[in-house]
């Protein structure tokens, strides 16, 4: 009851734009259960502001995991040194809090079924009390970024939470 499959053939994405900002768009997390059906890139999660401002969670072209922020350049971007092309279905959460001193990898991470993903191919953190796009009245998509790179994918139990980054279990 909380899931859908999406075929990246047929462009299939959900989008919706909150009517009001969240409480705290520097701390947060995203989770969602995903039942990964073929490889290369598909945005899982995204908050697209225009061409150069975006948040998203997605598996790049390389089948790596990767969490970032763009304002016409990066602020912040984690990109798995693992790759993740099975086909299955993996538990992936993100978190972050920019309200810290210097956010760095214990509050800017990913977790992949419950697990802390420390192997890094890329690692930048923003600065202190950075915003972000999540929860902000902009489009925010499943499955696609402003329709487009769309994930063939299903999404179960997708969730965001604002103003708190939960450990994964």
């Amino acid at each position: 009851a909380n899931s859908a499959l999406f075929d990246d053939d047929n462009s299939e994405w959900l989008g919706w734009t909150p009517s009001v900002t969240g409480d705290n768009t520097k701390i947060g997390t995203v989770r969602m259960w995903v039942y990964k059906a073929d490889t290369g890139r598909g945005v899982l999660l995204s908050a697209w502001h225009d061409g150069g401002s975006y948040s998203y969670l997605e598996f790049s072209a390389s089948d790596q995991l990767e969490f970032r922020q763009s304002n016409y350049g990066h602020v912040y971007r984690l990109v798995t040194s693992a790759v993740y092309r099975d086909i299955g279905w993996y538990d992936i959460q993100a978190n972050w809090d920019t309200t810290v001193a210097s956010p760095g990898a214990d509050d800017i991470y990913i977790t992949v079924n419950g697990s802390k993903v420390t192997a890094l191919g890329t690692a930048m953190y923003p600065a202190q009390n950075q915003e972000t796009y999540w929860g902000t009245q902009i489009i925010h998509g499943v499955a696609a970024v402003n329709a487009a790179n769309f994930a063939g994918c299903y999404i179960a139990e997708c969730s965001y939470h604002d103003g708190v980054s939960i450990a994964a279990t």
